[in-house]
């Protein structure tokens, strides 16, 4: 990840994610520069800041379980979708990314 300048993301869709894995994440701060790991448990995700160690919970796990577009990982204006094509299988996908058939 790389440094940027300090915000005070309080809105889970704000929050720079990586994701290492299907259960690990690490979380750019606020700072832009100390970076949390994250990790998906029996209870949800956790994380290694601060605020999650004194609230149980916080804006990096909440951005975490967010649910993401299947190709670009956006978070804002999602829909799902029926693949005809595999099944009928359900895909979510952003406003951007989703291209209508003809």
């Amino acid at each position: 990840m790389t440094a940027k300048p300090r915000t005070y993301a309080r809105n889970p869709h704000d929050v720079v994610l990586t994701f290492l894995s299907a259960r690990e994440a690490g979380a750019l701060s606020s700072d832009g520069v100390t970076v949390y790991a994250l990790s998906l448990g029996e209870h949800g995700w956790q994380c290694t800041c601060t605020g999650f160690a004194y609230r149980g919970c916080c804006v990096h796990a909440c951005a975490a379980a967010l649910p993401r577009c299947l190709w670009c990982d956006s978070t804002r204006e999602l829909a799902s979708y029926t693949n005809g094509s595999d099944n009928d299988h359900l895909l979510t996908l952003c406003a951007a990314c989703y291209q209508p058939t003809r």
